[in-house]
């Protein structure tokens, strides 16, 4: 329980870190970073859901970053680690409501809707080339 205790002020810190200050743009890159290794740390403690929530709160700094890929890795990862949280409360035959598997399909479909994004806007830009490079031929 301390553990959890640890984790939880751990999480609010780098959170409240994020809060916008008078003339203070937060430290998003950094934010996200500490939020990756807080994640890392509780894989290591063998509590995946807590890290999958980890790696949700990375996935949003990435995307405040603009990072399309780092975020769809964020939550990619997120997934992984949710499905394992649903194999072990399987494995043990507890009741439950499968909540970590719907986290893990939603983080998945999110994952793919973020790289589905990313591919148009490469797309558009390749197709925008193309159109000047046709119009300079002529």
């Amino acid at each position: 329980m301390a553990a959890e205790g640890d984790f939880l002020l751990r999480y609010r810190t780098v959170s409240n870190k994020l809060k916008k200050r008078f003339l203070r743009k937060p430290n998003v890159a950094e934010a996200s970073e500490q939020f990756g290794q807080l994640a890392k740390e509780l894989k290591q403690q063998d509590c995946p859901q807590y890290a999958a929530f980890c790696n949700l709160a990375m996935a949003r700094c990435e995307q405040t970053l603009f990072n399309a890929p780092g975020e769809a890795l964020s939550l990619t990862e997120a997934a992984r680690l949710f499905m394992e949280a649903e194999r072990e409360t399987q494995q043990l035959r507890s009741p439950g409501f499968e909540e970590h598997l719907q986290a893990a399909i939603n983080c998945y479909s999110f994952a793919v809707k973020v790289r589905e994004r990313e591919r148009e806007r490469e797309r558009g830009g390749r197709r925008g080339e193309e159109e000047e490079g046709g119009e300079r031929g002529v």
